[in-house]
């Protein structure tokens, strides 16, 4: 990696562009190697937290809503995921444009295991990663489920497996591709930052669009965008539809429902292209635990289940989530409204057998609206104006039934991220609970 940053960094002007958890991953890597290398720094935040460069008198600072002004001053610019790009296009030619997953995937491609799609990334990432450990070999889980790929560099050598999820930001202006490639899904999600859903498809495609001949693409012959994009595409990599087949015999324990079945069989065919033995691989599925946040058995409280499943920001999934629930009562829907269509979920709720709805923020109330004419006379709709305020009907919720969080909408309404939604409803619930005794 330092022969590559090397070659990228002979050029004098350096910018890292957004100094969130990624950026100051990257600051901590070049400082390490290249100690007197004159940095740049450019962030949205007129106050980001700079405590890692408090020290540092080589670096210049751009701060604040114009930070993206001094972007042709400078000749490489390393990105982190979140910085939209997409009226500035005119301004990158020339430039080199990196990021840490496209330094990585250049530098490690072929000891890479790449994960994306709409849904399911960090599931079938850390579940490939638990497989791998289980059977004793060297691997990392770096990407978007939150860990800055440059803070395990020290870590990899060439026997290491590299598990990399990699959301659509992150792929959206890679050069390479991974040796061995996940696609599980493409649905509608994130049209706020991509300029509508051909560009976010793109991005997505990157994951197979740059793979050689020797590489292995695993993708859901089902997903529909997926196999019109692979017909247009004709991918060099070996393709490889998920195989439910492989996972028809095995006890799926926490990972239930129909999406998690391919999240299994994706993970077990890239552990087996990985060198797995079907018995180890079989025995590690076992014991994996399910993450915070997905399809997350909360507790049962007065004698009424709860659920999490905050990380549901799109129709299919909560459709996947309510069909895994079967005992779903009442369901909270609604949040951030990016524009996505709902029609679809409107009409498999009003054939379900969810009785109470619970819709918040301005998605939620576009789905009251367009719910209301096809609710049943046995189910409730009811619009609150805070999340909080949800708590307030558990009680009516029948003993033996299930409250099921999984919005289909972004929680950047009220809340940071889904994790802080999904911890505020865990709350919620607990206290409900300490309320029966």
């Amino acid at each position: 990696m330092k022969a590559l940053l090397e070659g990228y960094l002979q050029r004098d002007k350096v910018l890292l562009l957004g100094f969130g958890r990624e950026g100051k991953s990257t600051y901590r890597y070049l400082r390490q190697l290249f100690p007197n290398l004159p940095l740049a720094i450019a962030d949205q935040s007129e106050n980001p937290d700079l405590s890692v460069a408090s020290d540092d008198g080589n670096i210049t600072l751009h701060l604040g809503k114009n930070y993206l002004d001094v972007l042709e001053d400078y000749d490489v610019i390393i990105k982190s995921p979140g910085v939209q790009l997409r009226s500035h296009q005119h301004i990158l030619h020339g430039k080199a444009l990196l990021s840490q997953a496209g330094l990585f995937l250049e530098c490690y491609s072929r000891q890479m295991i790449g994960i994306t799609g709409t849904k399911g990334k960090s599931t079938t990432s850390s579940l490939i990663f638990h497989i791998l450990n289980e059977a004793g070999r060297d691997a990392i889980l770096v990407g978007n489920i939150g860990k800055p790929a440059f803070d395990f560099i020290n870590k990899i050598n060439d026997e290491t497996l590299i598990v990399f999820e990699l959301s659509a930001h992150q792929l959206e202006y890679v050069q390479h591709a991974p040796h061995i490639a996940i696609l599980l899904n493409i649905f509608e999600e994130h049209l706020d930052y991509f300029d509508g859903m051909d560009a976010y498809v793109h991005a997505k495609m990157n994951i197979t669009r740059l793979q050689h001949p020797a590489d292995h693409l695993i993708f859901d012959e089902e997903n529909e965008r997926i196999t019109h994009q692979i017909k247009l595409l004709a991918p060099a990599a070996h393709l490889q539809p998920i195989d439910l087949s492989s996972v028809s015999n095995i006890d799926l324990g926490v990972l239930a429902g129909n999406h998690n079945r391919k999240n299994i069989a994706a993970a077990r065919q890239a552990c087996q292209l990985a060198g797995i033995l079907e018995s180890k691989i079989n025995s590690a599925i076992k014991t994996f635990k399910t993450l915070e946040h997905r399809l997350e058995w909360v507790g049962s409280f007065c004698g009424r289940d709860f659920y999490n499943d905050s990380i549901s920001t799109i129709p299919e999934s909560t459709i996947e989530a309510v069909k895994t629930i079967y005992k779903t009562y009442m369901l909270i829907l609604g949040g951030f409204d990016r524009g996505i269509n709902y029609d679809l979920l409107v009409k498999f709720l009003a054939k379900s057998d969810v009785q109470f709805l619970l819709f918040t923020g301005d998605a939620g109330r576009r789905m009251a609206h367009l719910f209301t004419p096809f609710c049943r006379i046995d189910q409730q709709v009811v619009i609150v104006d805070k999340f909080v305020e949800i708590a307030n009907y558990f009680n009516q919720i029948p003993k033996g039934k299930a409250c099921l969080l999984s919005p289909a909408a972004s929680s950047y309404d009220e809340f940071t991220n889904f994790e802080e939604r999904g911890k505020v409803y865990k709350k919620m619930a607990e206290n409900f609970g300490a309320s029966c005794h």
